[in-house]
């Protein structure tokens, strides 16, 4: 009978154990967004693949683009002072970006001025690693109701298109577009429910 109840005891507590080290064992997301944002020596925030918004001209940003093995094709679409790049990642692109969608650049009078990448983290993960955001706006779009968070230091936005009613849950495990940039004084409609 001990041994019946002993062998009960270790399934019981094994069945409890394996979860949690499952859990433990995976990757922390926090970490990696951590080392995905951190700026190459050099090139102070916010800069990402050597590319500094308000700095970096558009012909340097195509040229490091296409040198760089993350990216597949960089296609341009130029219209007066304003253009755009958009860049279709290769597969070998780090799992954080989202390889199924094009990041974004937009370039002014021939300098990059933001550069944006759909990840496959939450905005929870962001919040998770740099606390709560400098600022919050809303407002509506083609897309839907975009919500975003600044980290005015990082030069970062991160935001995503959410449906009404938006809660702060669906906020927080939204998935997360980056823009790298200088997005001081930026603003929106700070009341989500007038947006929605």
């Amino acid at each position: 009978m001990f041994r019946l109840l002993l062998r009960f005891a270790l399934l019981l507590t094994l069945l409890v154990a394996l979860p949690i080290a499952l859990i433990r064992a995976q990757p922390n997301n926090a970490a990696q967004l951590r080392a995905f944002l951190t700026s190459p020596d050099g090139c102070p925030a916010p800069c990402f693949m050597g590319i500094r918004p308000g700095v970096t001209t558009l012909d340097e940003a195509i040229a490091i683009l296409e040198a760089h093995d993350w990216v597949e094709t960089v296609e341009v679409d130029t219209s007066g002072r304003d253009s755009y790049l958009s860049v279709k990642w290769d597969q070998i692109a780090p799992r954080i970006i989202d390889r199924s969608s094009q990041a974004q650049l937009y370039s002014l009078d021939g300098v990059v001025r933001v550069m944006s990448i759909k990840t496959t983290y939450s905005i929870g993960t962001m919040y998770l690693l740099e606390g709560q955001s400098q600022e919050t706006d809303s407002g509506a779009s083609m897309l839907g109701i975009i919500v975003s968070a600044y980290y005015f230091d990082f030069g970062l936005q991160v935001y995503s298109y959410l449906e009404c009613p938006v809660t702060q849950i669906k906020f927080v495990n939204a998935e997360m577009y980056i823009s790298f940039g200088d997005f001081r004084g930026a603003t929106g409609l700070s009341d989500i429910n007038f947006a929605c």
